[in-house]
């Protein structure tokens, strides 16, 4: 960790401005995937439960007994 403070504290303020800019921007990209992931298996899931519930699934019949 001392490494990487002292390495941190030798790069110029521009350098250290760009960092956090592409960390921030790797961070926000990273939370975005992970949001558009979850709410599209939650909305394929409430779909699938809707058709099997409706009988449109090929299975259904199957399903059911």
């Amino acid at each position: 960790m001392k490494r990487f403070k002292h390495w941190l504290g030798a790069l110029p303020v521009r350098t250290k401005l760009m960092l956090l800019a592409s960390f921030a921007s790797g961070m926000a990209l990273i939370l975005a995937g992970i949001v558009l992931t979850l709410t599209d298996y939650q909305s394929n899931r409430r779909a699938l439960v809707q058709r099997l519930q409706e009988g449109r699934h090929p299975n259904a019949r199957s399903l059911e007994r």
